[in-house]
């Protein structure tokens, strides 16, 4: 039978490297790896525009344009999605009723479900959870070497 999963190596190293194993070296993230914030897809509504510039806000040290685009688009879609299973729920209620008249759980509300396990996947996989982020493996990177160099460059 497997043991628990395995302690991200952005803890261990937190934690000093309790181990003492060797660990993989960080992935080193740019800073400021877009200069602005690119405009919200025409096809977001209200919501998914807000979450496009709140995500952009922050990742954009991570995020890579053209490789994440698709990916936090439908991130996206689904906060727009969202915002309308919860309309359905409050026009028509939590409760339906069933074939044999016999209350059950409205079919939006199971919809609703579905669509949060698909966004905390996503917030997941573009780094914004906590588990997310250490799995990306970065740190900020060290300005010294630039520094130095930039007295023999200019």
């Amino acid at each position: 039978m497997p043991g628990p999963p395995p302690k991200p190596t952005e803890q261990k190293r937190l934690a000093g490297n309790p181990g003492h194993q060797k660990l993989p070296a960080p992935l080193i993230v740019l800073e400021g790896t877009v200069d602005r914030i690119p405009d919200p897809p025409e096809a977001l509504g209200a919501n998914g525009k807000r979450r496009w510039t709140d995500v952009w806000s922050v990742a954009n040290k991570w995020l890579v344009p053209l490789l994440d685009l698709e990916l936090l688009m439908r991130y996206c879609e689904g906060f727009d999605e969202r915002t309308y299973w919860q309309g359905v729920i409050k026009r028509q209620g939590r409760m339906a009723e069933g074939s044999m008249r016999q209350p059950k759980v409205h079919p939006a509300v199971e919809e609703l479900h579905k669509l949060d396990d698909r966004l905390t996947r996503w917030e997941s996989e573009l780094g914004f959870t906590p588990i997310g982020r250490t799995r990306l493996h970065v740190e900020k990177r060290n300005k010294e070497p630039e520094r130095k160099l930039a007295k023999y460059i200019g």
